[in-house]
Order: structure tokens, then sequence, then C-alpha cells
């Protein structure tokens, strides 16, 4: 694929220019010099721009360590700091803890921020699960776990939401993902509002776990 590509390339190379816009390279489920060396390759071919996107993994700045850049989590930082202040660090729980202590508050949100690296799904994600913890009344050693736990890709992190949720909501979670799923592979779909509407009237409860294949 990748050298059917570059021929395509090449071949359109003396009357087209061409551009790529790449999202999320650090998704790639291989390794990541594969797909770096893939982008430098097609970067090469002179009619060829490519923009891509990534978290900085070590084998991406090494790559393109010669290309223009941007980070783009030093312009999104000071938003992910605004959101944690005013999701976390506002919670009483946590203004209890701070006010025994002002490091730990510190230190819970410094962590959020640092280990969001200016993706926000994964800061809003994470924030709820440490509020979560919040409203259990979780030591401030327990709150940061929960950070520290929390895998940085979005899609690993949704994984391990739902591995950790609560014994007592694993049905009732497991009868609005099956809804949800269902949704998505029937037509058109129904809205999400919709969606919410028949959980809130609780006609998932009428779904057995027992029917539902994973």
């Amino acid at each position: 694929m990748t050298e059917a590509l570059k021929d395509i390339c090449k071949l359109y190379q003396p009357t087209k220019k061409m551009f790529f816009l790449i999202d999320g390279i650090d998704e790639y489920e291989g390794e990541d010099i594969d797909v770096a060396d893939f982008i430098s390759g097609l970067g090469d071919v002179s009619n060829v721009k490519v923009l891509v996107s990534s978290r900085a993994h070590p084998a991406f700045i090494t790559a393109f360590r010669e290309s223009p850049s941007l980070e783009l989590q030093r312009l999104t930082n000071s938003d992910i700091a605004s959101y944690v202040d005013g999701t976390v660090a506002s919670h009483p729980y946590m203004k209890g803890l701070s006010g025994t202590d002002p490091r730990v508050a510190y230190s819970i949100t410094t962590s959020l921020v640092e280990r969001a690296s200016g993706v926000f799904l994964w800061v809003v994600l994470v924030c709820r699960s440490v509020i979560e913890g919040c409203n259990e009344h979780e030591t401030a050693s327990e709150l940061q776990t929960r950070i520290n736990e929390s895998p940085i890709e979005v899609y690993n992190l949704l994984m391990h939401l739902i591995e950790t949720i609560q014994p007592r909501w694993k049905d009732e979670a497991m009868k609005i993902m099956h809804l949800v799923f269902a949704n998505d592979h029937c037509g058109p779909g129904i809205p999400v509002f919709s969606l919410y509407l028949i959980s809130e009237q609780g006609y998932c409860s009428d779904i057995h776990s027992s029917d539902i294949k994973t």
C-alpha cells in the first residue's frame, strides 16, 4: 500500500500537488517507527505535503525533528487548567483536602493538566473519575492513583473506565452500551437525546443481560 500510494503521487507529479492531513498517528496499532517511516517517505515526494498530529512519542520526535512543528498542548494548557480548576479543584471535598494541606489539591490538579498533554477529551473523562472519587470521600492518595492508573491513550482510557465500573452499575451500563451499539447499526438511528429519554424511562431495564452478546 505504501509503495502504491507513492506511485500514485509520482504519477501526478508533473501536473498535481497533493496534501495529506493525518490525525492521531500515535493511535496507530503498529510500531511508531513504521508509521514514521511511511510518512517520511511520502513527504520525500516533491509534489506532496504532509501534516500530521500526534502525542510527542520519542519515535516521532526523532523522525520529524527537522520538520516544522507546533506543540498544541502549549496553546491549550491554560484552558485545560481552567477546566480542572472549575471541576476538580472547586469540588467541596477537594476544597476540604486543600484546606488541610494546600499541596494536595495542587499535586492532583497539576497531574491532571500534565498527563492530559493538551487532549481535552482525556482530561474531561479523568476529571469525572476524580470527582467520583471525591464523592466517595477517597483519600488524596487514592485520588492520585485514579489519575496515575488512567491510560494516556484515549481508547485505552475508555476501556479502562468501562472495566472499572462499580459492580452495582455494570448491568445497567452493559444495557446502555448495547442500546447505543444497536442504534448505530440499525438504519438512520435514534437521536442521542431520544436514547437518553429511553434510558431515563427505564426501558433499558427490559433488556436482559443474558441476551447481550459481547
